[in-house]
């Protein structure tokens, strides 16, 4: 079984992945966590100053590329949905499909290195692939998708849906897990048969967990119980079943 590195924001992965460079990344989350690479951060800086918010991100990127920069410093400056076009940008990852159970959040208008399938018509080696409910292709309510969340048969179908642009995407990946992913307990129902996922854990390079507690609190469902704990409980018996 691969290792477990647990955080508790999302852009702390970033520690784990750089000791795996070149890998792919496949994560599960609620929100799609591709905001551009220090938006939040340059914004700032543009607005004391009135320079482009480009050259700040651009120059902290060379920075880091030139290791004049170590990951802990862009760590800092860096807010928990802006490390994965951190990750492609500075080739510590080389693609990353997202899975998102809530909203898409738009972002592959703003950010050409992302593919969604809906706002592009043709996929141009995007590195960052995003797979949102639409995709799905089906009509199901917002508890069956919650539900179904790490199923077999939603898995094989975003498998599927990947492969068909990097085929070889499986051959060197990390995977990653951002626990608001996770909206209600019974996405571990008994009954749910979790033979692909487990596979995911099996072959990958190495597993990040984002707890993400807040939102994982503010992203569940309405009286659901579901919790941190009770969900590092349910994958820690998928992974050492």
């Amino acid at each position: 079984m691969p290792k477990i590195d647990i955080y508790e924001n999302h852009h702390e992965v970033l520690r784990s992945w750089e000791k795996y460079k070149g890998a792919n990344v496949i994560t599960f989350d609620y929100h799609t966590d591709t905001h551009s690479a220090f938006l939040n951060y340059s914004s700032l800086k543009s607005y004391r100053s009135g320079i482009e918010q480009s050259t700040y991100a651009n120059d902290i990127i060379s920075k880091y590329s030139l290791n004049n920069l170590t990951i802990e410093e862009c760590i800092k400056i860096l807010k928990n949905d802006e490390h994965i076009d951190f990750a492609v940008r500075t080739n510590i990852i080389k693609n990353v499909f997202v899975i998102s159970s809530g909203a898409s959040g738009g972002n592959a208008f703003l950010n050409k290195r992302i593919f969604d399938g809906i706002h592009q018509e043709k996929f141009n080696n995007h590195p960052i692939i995003e797979f949102s409910c639409p995709n799905c292709e089906r009509k199901c309510t917002e508890f069956d998708f919650a539900k179904r969340a790490i199923a077999d048969e939603f898995i094989e179908l975003t498998r599927n849906y990947l492969i068909n642009y990097i085929a070889d995407f499986f051959e060197n990946y990390i995977l990653d897990i951002d626990l608001d992913y996770f909206r209600t307990v019974h996405a571990f129902d008994r009954t749910i048969k979790l033979d692909v996922f487990k596979n995911l854990i099996k072959n990958a390079k190495v597993v990040t967990i984002a707890k993400e507690t807040n939102y994982l609190e503010s992203c569940k469902m309405e009286n659901d119980p579901i919790n941190v704990d009770f969900i590092l409980y349910e994958l820690d018996k998928i992974i050492n079943i």
